[in-house]
């Protein structure tokens, strides 16, 4: 994994140097923090003033929220026009599990257009640094324009109000564990295998440590559950879902017959689902689920727990007639709705004893300390009505899975107008216009001049779901890839080897009716260059451009 980063640093370095050097200049090395989800990065400790240069792989127009560890609160911030623009600096939320980070965190929003790279500037004043306003503790809420978040007096939340709704949702999140099975019994848990030695969790019955921040940018709320777990409930100005930073781990070990821990995170609503939830299919179709049952053959229900659990990638769901309840992941994870209203999530595992299925040790990986490993990741949730975000959040959902890339320039020895004279600070590779439910799959480049490229796009909404928004959708090749002109594409199979047919035949299940699409008119329009896709559908092509 540190082999591909780095190599990761040498790609996009040589990217910058080749579109971005205005007068052949080398630029300004670059790098990757590699401990930037812990708050560390050596270079905002070393410089003065450094660069921020985001790399962005969605295709159309978004805003994001750029946290960025600093050593001193008297921080300038400037866009890459040179203009100063708003920022929030907050102490940094060090708890029990991570105690070595900077000391503050900055705050500050880009805006992008289309696939490519923007540069921003920080600069330290030479000013005392600010006093940060002192939090106590005692807000019990904390909201922007879409949501409001109200905890009661142990510190757990107690609803969710969503502002463009009106409405109030019961709401509470905590963690426990279920305890694995051990080496006593017929099947351990392990590596391969989840095997919770009964059906209840254990709760942590410690009394929260709560800090709000309330800020220009983001308001936050900081919890230590225990000493190895801890979470940020965060809302960012103007974003519609709301963000849950977890810290976990890591997971304690008994000095005798250690207890194998399965950490999750429990959601619970008052929806009524039925027993039924969604999850995504490695990032792209729902899979309908139901708890306690098997489509394909008769369940039986030995294994309450373990046997309800199912792998996301993406996101999962729940809803009843009205309003729907989400929760999208930044990686893979176990999930499983086996109350109604509730969703669980595993965050964290660690077992003692080998589950004898092939790899011949425990999952007790013992970390840089020795002390066991420690999780950080984010959680996106959404709750209002079901018709309107099932899109939403099948197009988050995508924003969410192309997370831009930052990286960092240690500029002490050049101003920033010396900067702008001699490199680019903003870079487009691919113009914002394509529809909502269509995304750049993948984009290849197939010689060296950049003028052949393997391109895939596929649609993201999916018949059965969606409604009238299910439907084919035509794209304009054409102001994808300006200012370049096309001078010629030709469609492949998905690997983009074999040249397909222009009168093939295309089929795909919608509500029980099956789509035929043939010839030119819905399959591709060489004359204007417009392809269409059907739901779920993936096209790949090869395109040669010419100036």
């Amino acid at each position: 994994m540190i082999e591909g980063w780095d190599n990761g640093e040498v790609i996009l370095n040589s990217i910058v140097n080749k579109v971005g050097s205005i007068k052949g200049k080398q630029f300004p090395e670059m790098i990757l923090c590699k401990k930037l989800n812990e708050s560390i990065c050596n270079i905002s400790e070393e410089s003065s003033q450094f660069t921020v240069t985001v790399f962005n792989s969605y295709h159309n127009d978004r805003n994001i929220f750029v946290r960025v560890p600093i050593n001193h609160t008297n921080v300038k911030v400037l866009d890459d026009n040179g203009n100063v623009v708003q920022n929030q600096v907050l102490e940094t939320f060090i708890t029990s599990q991570l105690n070595e980070n900077y000391k503050f965190e900055v705050v500050f929003e880009i805006k992008f257009k289309g696939i490519g790279f923007v540069t921003y500037f920080i600069q330290y004043n030479n000013k005392k640094s600010k006093i940060l306003p002192k939090n106590d503790g005692k807000n019990n809420s904390i909201e922007n324009d879409n949501y409001k978040i109200t905890f009661d007096n142990n510190g757990y939340i107690q609803n969710i109000t969503n502002k463009q709704l009106n409405i109030t949702f019961p709401f509470n999140l905590k963690y426990s564990y279920y305890i694995g099975c051990g080496k006593d019994n017929f099947q351990p848990s392990g590596a391969y295998i989840f095997s919770p030695i009964n059906t209840t969790t254990v709760y942590f019955n410690m009394s929260i440590n709560t800090t709000t921040i309330i800020g220009s940018l983001v308001n936050e709320t900081r919890q230590q559950i225990s000493p190895w777990i801890s979470h940020s409930i965060r809302l960012y100005k103007n974003v519609s879902y709301i963000e849950i930073q977890w810290t976990v781990g890591p997971i304690p070990k008994e000095k005798f017959d250690p207890i194998g821990k399965e950490l999750i995170i429990r959601y619970s609503t008052t929806l009524q689902n039925n027993g039924q939830f969604k999850t995504d299919s490695n990032g792209r179709q729902s899979m309908y689920r139901k708890t306690n049952y098997a489509p394909d053959y008769t369940y039986k229900n030995t294994d309450p727990i373990a046997a309800n659990y199912y792998p996301i990638t993406n996101k999962v769901s729940i809803n009843d007639n009205k309003y729907l309840f989400s929760i999208l992941v930044d990686r893979a994870q176990g999930v499983s709705s086996l109350k109604d209203g509730e969703l669980e999530v595993m965050l964290h595992r660690r077992a003692f004893h080998d589950d004898y299925l092939g790899v011949e040790e425990a999952l007790d990986e013992l970390g840089e300390d020795g002390n066991g490993l420690i999780a950080r990741g984010i959680h996106r949730i959404y709750i209002g009505d079901k018709n309107e975000l099932t899109t939403k959040i099948r197009d988050d959902s995508v924003i969410f899975y192309k997370e831009p890339i930052l990286m960092f320039s240690n500029i002490n020895n050049i101003t920033i107008n010396e900067y702008k004279q001699n490199f680019l600070t903003n870079f487009k590779f691919i113009e914002p216009s394509l529809p909502k439910g269509i995304n750049i799959l993948s984009i290849e480049s197939l010689n060296q001049f950049s003028t052949e490229w393997l391109f895939r796009l596929e649609q993201i909404y999916e018949g059965d779901e969606m409604g009238v928004k299910s439907q084919p959708i035509t794209v304009d090749l054409n102001k994808i890839f300006l200012p370049y002109k096309i001078k010629q594409i030709i469609e492949t199979d998905i690997q983009g080897i074999e040249e397909k047919n222009e009168t093939t035949k295309r089929s795909m299940l919608k509500n029980n009716k099956l789509y035929i699409s043939k010839g030119k008119k819905l399959y591709f329009n060489k004359v204007d260059n417009e392809i269409t896709i059907l739901p779920m559908e993936i096209r790949t092509f090869k395109i040669y451009l010419q100036k």
